[in-house]
């Protein structure tokens, strides 16, 4: 009895621990078998190399861009490792990483070849004296393989880290001696926010604004090189959120969102160096010109197209007055030339179809204006500046002199 009670006991101790021991050895072999993902480590070891490099932590974001290409060999993980030491100041480094990226032959090899020169000083190795080799025609390279990569590209995603927003908080009163009333303009009590009365004739002489507003922009912005050598483009759009005009419930959008400068600019560089300024520019302005403007101190420029604060050149302007300007830039001197165009309601007269009579009509006509200029460096110390316009603002409606053409012309300098 007591062996036959036993047997069992004994039994389950044994498979117990033949189960245990099974699936330990299971284990120990899986753990064997089955390494973590190298991809998914260097993945890691990216995004901790980019959060140390945002940090500023150069050296320790260096390391890390080094064990994830060892986990994984990648042209983009390479190529943040080539920028991030070059960022640390270790050039030779730099240079041998930019050069593996070169050797892998991808998407990045040229920019890396080219970046890989740079640092050397723009002195490429020179070939071996001896007759030149005819080179075979390459065959087509075979399909790439697109793999992906552990981030996005950082040349694609810059952002700027400035953005022109102001909020300013004010309280006052413009009139302490009279009571609300007494006086015009009106003056009510003490309260919060600005007044036009606030504004003094010397507050910010060369800036459209006086320090007190309440604005901010949305500014998209892209720079390339065109397809003809030497030629870049660049192009912006720029809009101003005035937010005490929308909160003043006026439903005033055309005062509250508006453009502010958007362009569309070529630039032919005639220089010989990269980063020469020396060249023709042509600036285009499909929506308004109030930036084109004559003179050189803000408070007395001229030729602006701004209605909003009675600063439009053209008198009854019908929405905003695209045009272009044209430059040559020189490292002694410049020259510009450009036009706007605005539509005005004007008086016209036509003939009557079918009659001799004349009919006295107001429509909205085209009217141009003409601007130029120059300057000059004399020396360390002198320059000259001029330029003059001449502007198009529409007809005279009075009885004497009906249908004469309205014009202004000018001349600014310095």
């Amino acid at each position: 009895m007591n062996r036959l009670s036993h047997t069992p006991r004994a039994s389950l101790r044994r498979l117990l621990s033949w189960s245990a021991l099974a699936a330990l050895l299971s284990a120990s072999g899986l753990g064997l078998a089955q390494p973590g993902d190298p991809a998914a480590e260097g993945q890691a070891l990216y995004d901790r190399a980019r959060a140390a490099e945002a940090e500023g932590k150069l050296e320790e974001a260096c390391n890390l861009y080094a064990e994830s290409d060892a986990q994984a060999a990648d042209e983009w993980v390479r190529l943040d490792l080539a920028r991030c030491l070059e960022k640390k100041g270790d050039t030779a480094a730099a240079i041998d990483a930019y050069e593996r990226v070169a050797e892998m032959g991808g998407d990045k090899a040229h920019e890396a070849r080219e970046q890989a020169r740079r640092l050397r000083g723009g002195e490429d190795e020179e070939p071996a004296p001896g007759p030149r080799a005819t080179e075979a025609e390459p065959l087509p390279p075979p399909p790439a393989v697109e793999e992906q990569r552990h981030g996005p590209d950082p040349q694609h995603y810059v952002f700027s880290d400035f953005i022109d927003t102001r909020l300013t908080w004010t309280i006052g009163d413009d009139d302490v001696l009279h009571a609300t009333g007494e006086t015009v303009p009106l003056s009510p009590n003490v309260s919060i926010g600005d007044r036009r009365r606030y504004r003094l004739f010397f507050d910010n002489l060369n800036s459209v604004f006086a320090g007190r507003e309440n604005i901010t922009h949305l500014v998209l912005y892209k720079k390339m090189p065109g397809f003809i050598e030497r030629l870049e483009t660049e192009a912006s759009m720029v809009l101003r959120f005035d937010l005490a005009s929308l909160a003043s419930g006026s439903n005033n959008l055309g005062a509250s969102l508006y453009d502010s400068g958007s362009f569309i600019r070529l630039f032919y560089r005639t220089g010989d160096a990269e980063d020469s300024r020396e060249g023709l520019g042509l600036t285009l302005f499909p929506i308004d010109t109030d930036r084109f403007r004559l003179g050189y101190l803000y408070d007395i420029t001229w030729g602006g197209t701004n209605p909003r604060i009675n600063q439009s050149i053209f008198p009854r302007i019908q929405g905003s007055s695209p045009g272009f300007k044209f430059q040559y830039d020189h490292e002694l001197f410049y020259v510009f030339a450009g036009m706007k165009t605005a539509q005005i309601v004007q008086v016209e007269e036509i003939l009557t179809p079918g009659t001799s009579e004349v009919e006295t009509i107001r429509i909205g006509q085209t009217n141009y204006g003409f601007l130029g200029g120059g300057g000059v460096t004399l020396g360390d110390y002198v320059n000259l500046d001029v330029g003059g316009g001449y502007f198009q603002q529409g007809k005279f409606d009075l009885p004497d002199v009906l249908g004469e053409d309205v014009f202004t012309f000018g001349f600014s300098g310095r």
